[in-house]
């Protein structure tokens, strides 16, 4: 049996219902990030005692409103540069993000931030020394899930004597391999339009690379909305009852809906909007362009060039911030495996490469090694894309012909 944290209960025995908080009340959100303010708190403090480069940890809060996993605790966000291209969140100057799910106990939530600190400071220290080695990767997969459960096993061990002690025990752990991290808690990732707009060029790309991703967010839509409505009316006479039918498929009113749907779930907001201004009445907004400037109030932003939005609109965010009024992406925790995805293609070209090139032994077995450990790492992709995303599986195959056409992806 794998460990399990102090605080974690797939089921609680007294109700025989899962810990989780499907509409976190006021209170609970209080108090999850009073916990978060004085465990970010506590290791800065620890910190400070300990020599070390100094690296910043943000957490924050995200709500899951029933799209991931219920055992989805938290997890790492990647770093994108002002053009959306990936960075090392331990290089100099950048900050480590993690989110916390609000919907947890507040204990857990404690907990599943400690776990992440001990497992990053054993990967990051192991990372190092292979680096000045010049280790064999071929196994890192393998090494990094060893590493992983060495650390559950030490915060399971160390939590017995409080999450305090827990905190500082890291902060000692990190300072050995020569880091020191400043902490703090800001309540929502991505509070506002700048600090979101360059993550959608690689959150559409998550949709357009994994078919499984794409095939989760397609039967969810289409179990929301799906194919044209049929216009049925007993007291309507046929004229009439056909006409109506003819100007919903003219307008294709469905469509418009389903991209709506399908911005909210992979860009994080959805705009639908509705007036005399559009030629058939609806349209979409393109969630890169979109200024909320008041509640239910919205401008368009294109160069610098800010129009208010007359008509109305209809906005859907994907999981919930607290109080941000943009949402964040169901697909936000798959960034890493995009970029985990992008390395391991560049490797499989030059491995193939050398194995089709009359290339020495030694590269040849590299070459081979390689290739197995990347069909290792995409086989627990999968299984990992599954396993956050159960509910759309569940779920009929999406109807055909969702979107319009030649948008089928982004």
């Amino acid at each position: 049996m794998p460990l399990r944290l102090p605080s974690e209960r797939q089921v609680d025995p007294r109700t025989g219902k899962l810990d989780f908080l499907l509409d976190p009340s006021p209170e609970h959100t209080r108090r999850s990030g009073e916990a978060m303010e004085a465990l970010a708190a506590v290791l800065s403090s620890a910190s400070q005692n300990h020599r070390g480069e100094r690296h910043a940890l943000v957490i924050s809060h995200m709500q899951n409103n029933g799209m991931l996993s219920p055992l989805f605790y938290g997890g790492a966000l990647a770093n994108l540069d002002e053009s959306g291209h990936f960075l090392d969140p331990m290089s100099p100057g950048q900050i480590v993000q993690f989110v916390v799910t609000l919907n947890q106990p507040v204990q857990l939530q404690i907990e599943t931030v400690l776990t992440f600190l001990a497992q990053l400071v054993r990967r990051q220290g192991k990372i190092w020394q292979s680096a000045e080695q010049r280790s064999d990767m071929s196994e890192i997969d393998v090494i990094a899930g060893e590493l992983d459960e060495r650390a559950v096993s030490d915060t399971v061990d160390t939590l017995r004597h409080g999450w305090r002690l827990t905190a500082e025990t890291i902060a000692q752990q990190a300072s050995e391999i020569g880091i020191s991290i400043e902490s703090k808690y800001r309540a929502d990732p991505f509070p506002d339009r700048e600090s979101l707009r360059n993550r959608l060029p690689q959150l559409k790309r998550i949709y357009n690379t994994f078919p499984t991703i794409r095939d989760a967010v397609d039967r969810t839509i289409s179990a929301m909305s799906g194919r044209e409505p049929l216009v049925i009316g007993g007291a309507l006479p046929n004229a009439q009852r056909d006409f109506l039918q003819q100007r919903t498929s003219l307008m294709s009113v469905t469509k418009y809906v389903n991209h709506y749907f399908r911005d909210a779930l992979v860009c994080g907001n959805g705009y639908l909007a509705f007036g005399d201004s559009q030629p058939l009445g609806v349209s979409n907004l393109r969630p890169e362009d979109v200024r909320i400037t008041k509640p239910n109030e919205f401008a368009v932003d294109r160069d610098g060039v800010v129009e208010t939005i007359r008509d109305r609109v209809l906005h859907q965010r994907g999981l919930e911030q607290i109080i941000s009024p943009y949402g964040l992406s169901l697909l936000e925790i798959f960034l890493s495996d995009l970029r985990s995805y992008d390395v391991f293609a560049d490797t499989e070209r030059l491995a193939m490469e050398i194995l089709k090139a009359n290339s020495a032994p030694e590269q040849r077995e590299w070459a081979g090694k390689m290739l197995s450990l990347a069909k290792r790492v995409g086989t627990e992709r999968e299984k990992r894309f599954k396993g956050m995303l159960p509910g759309p599986f569940k779920m009929p195959a999406p109807e055909p012909d969702l979107f319009f056409e030649g948008f089928e992806k982004y």
